[in-house]
C-alpha cells in the first residue's frame, strides 16, 4: 500500500512540475501583426511608349516653298507644299508644281494621303490624273524617294526623284524618262516657312 501511494505521490510531483511555470528567459511567440501580414505589393516597372514615328516627323509639318529646275532643257518652276501629321498615324501632302512641268502644262495642286509609324512615312497613290501611280517614301534618316510610274500625259513613261531633308529644308534631284530613251534632268530645293 506504502508503494502505490509513493507511485502516486511521484507521479502527481511529475504532473504538477510540468504544468509549472516556464523558464523566465523564454520569449513568448509574438502575435501577428498587421504589418507582418501584409505583404507589399512590388512597384510596377515603367512601360515605355511604343515609338510611332510621331516625334520624328511631326517637326516636318508645315507649309514649304521652292522652285525646281530642269537642268536639260533650262526650264523652270515654282513648288508649294502643305504637310501634315496626325497622332493616328495618318497625314495628308498637298502639292503644287507651278510652270510647264513635263514641257506641258500647269498642273492642279494634289493632295495625297500618307501613313507613318517609327519606319517612315509611305504615300501610295495610284491613278492620279497627271503623276500616274505614285508612291513615295520620306525615312527617318532624312533620306526619301518618289516615283511617278504610268503617267497620262502623252509621251512621259515615268519620273524618278530622290534628296534629302531636315525640319527646315528639303532638296534634291529627278529624272523625267520620255517614251523611248530620252531623259530630262532636274533638281528642286525647298523651305519651310517660319
Amino acid at each position: 500500500m506504502k508503494r502505490n501511494i509513493l507511485l502516486l505521490s511521484l507521479i502527481l510531483i511529475l504532473a504538477l512540475a510540468a504544468c509549472g511555470p516556464k523558464d523566465a528567459t523564454e520569449t513568448p511567440a509574438a502575435e501577428p501583426t498587421e504589418e507582418m501580414v501584409v505583404e507589399e505589393e512590388p512597384t510596377p516597372e515603367p512601360t515605355e511608349e511604343p515609338d510611332t514615328g510621331y516625334d520624328t516627323f511631326a517637326p516636318f509639318a508645315g507649309t514649304w516653298s521652292g522652285s525646281w529646275t530642269n537642268t536639260t532643257y533650262g526650264s523652270t518652276g515654282s513648288i508649294e507644299a502643305t504637310i501634315e501629321f496626325n497622332m493616328d498615324g495618318t497625314g495628308t501632302f498637298t502639292f503644287d508644281a507651278g510652270g510647264f512641268v513635263f514641257g506641258a502644262f500647269d498642273p492642279p495642286a494634289i493632295t495625297f494621303d500618307a501613313t507613318f509609324d517609327a519606319m517612315g512615312v509611305t504615300i501610295d497613290m495610284p491613278g492620279d490624273e497627271f503623276f500616274g501611280d505614285v508612291t513615295v517614301t520620306l525615312n527617318p534618316d532624312g533620306t526619301f524617294t518618289m516615283i511617278g510610274d504610268l503617267i497620262p500625259t502623252s509621251g512621259i513613261a515615268k519620273v524618278e526623284a530622290t534628296g534629302t531633308f531636315t525640319e527646315t529644308s528639303m532638296e534634291g534631284t529627278y529624272t523625267v524618262f520620255f517614251d523611248g530613251n530620252d531623259v530630262a534632268e532636274g533638281t528642286f530645293s525647298m523651305t519651310k516657312a517660319e
